[in-house]
């Protein structure tokens, strides 16, 4: 993957998370059913080779963070910071892969094949 791309989904990620429940036809739906919506949509991401692939990288900077600071005998709020960064740096593409996950059952739901009665 270049560089500009992967800047570009975690901008793209950035934006998700300011909007989260921007979603067409996710507000709609009532407090219930959109708690469902996000239980099915995490699970669907607890399932993803890319959700693990990325879990081991995140655990990766996070143990060279660790080491880091200690290297650097950080303290405080600078060592907390640095310990952090890799799960901040993470979010943006969690909240970009939730917003694909419940675009993608929001359609399925409202798919016409969903609607239709089957004499069979």
């Amino acid at each position: 993957m270049r560089l500009h791309n992967l800047v570009t989904r975690w901008l793209d990620g950035c934006r998700c998370l300011a909007a989260y429940d921007k979603i067409p036809g996710y507000r709609q739906l009532p407090w219930l059913e959109r708690k469902c919506l996000e239980c099915h949509a995490a699970t669907m991401l607890l399932r993803s080779p890319w959700f693990w692939r990325g879990l081991f990288w995140v655990g990766v900077a996070n143990v060279a963070m660790q080491s880091l600071a200690w290297h650097l005998d950080l303290v405080g709020a600078a060592r907390d910071l640095l310990r952090a960064l890799p799960l901040l740096l993470a979010f943006p593409w969690l909240a970009s892969a939730r917003r694909v996950r419940i675009q993608a059952l929001l359609r399925n739901r409202d798919a016409a094949h969903r609607q239709v009665d089957r004499d069979m």
